[in-house]
């Protein structure tokens, strides 16, 4: 099935319900090969623990209950660990000093648009927002923000301000994986 995205379709960010989940574990599903996909129950399970950290790019569509259709998302928990580990993959630990991004997924007609960037920076944009909550005041704020990725994808996450800060220890499938850091005591939006 080819999808078609016009031009004049309007793409916005916010956060994923949990009638949206399984949307989004099927869309992880088809973009990645079978041994990176994580499971529907990992879905579930981010979103039960960390849906502040889960945001979803959508389309109207009005035969959709919510009005809206889901074409993208980025989901994260949260662990005290500087690096990324199969554990941060796994375990939510709130008020943590990282953000540990699992999984950043474009339906394939809407890439290669500028809408990946502009998603990422919403999801930068709300991590600023969260950062500068009363309650994260008392209870610690992220300091970092780290995902996993391959050499070919790099460059587009410098772009979005990652650095690349190592080869990553972490198997999953046959594909070598490096972590790549966006310091959030460095960057502006830390406050």
């Amino acid at each position: 099935m080819v999808e078609v995205t016009p031009a004049s379709e309007t793409v916005f960010f916010d956060y994923v319900t949990a009638a949206e989940v399984h949307d989004a574990a099927d869309h992880e599903r088809k973009a990645f090969p079978p041994d990176e996909a994580d499971s529907p129950e990992q879905f579930r399970y981010r979103y039960t623990h960390a849906g502040h950290l889960f945001l979803g790019a959508f389309v109207p569509s009005p035969s959709q209950p919510k009005g809206r259709r889901l074409v993208g998302h980025i989901c994260s928990t949260q662990s005290p660990l500087t690096y990324y580990t199969k554990e941060s993959m796994s375990v939510h630990v709130p008020f943590s000093a990282s953000i540990c991004v699992h999984s950043i997924c474009l339906l394939g007609s809407y890439r290669r648009k500028g809408i990946g960037m502009k998603m990422i920076r919403e999801y930068l944009s709300r991590i600023r927002d969260y950062c500068s909550s009363e309650e994260l005041v008392s209870k610690g704020k992220p300091e970092r923000v780290l995902l996993l990725t391959h050499s070919d994808v790099r460059p587009f996450y410098e772009k979005a301000g990652f650095a690349c800060t190592r080869k990553s220890d972490v198997v999953l499938g046959t594909g070598v994986w490096y972590e790549m850091c966006l310091d959030l005591k460095a960057d502006s939006i830390y406050m």
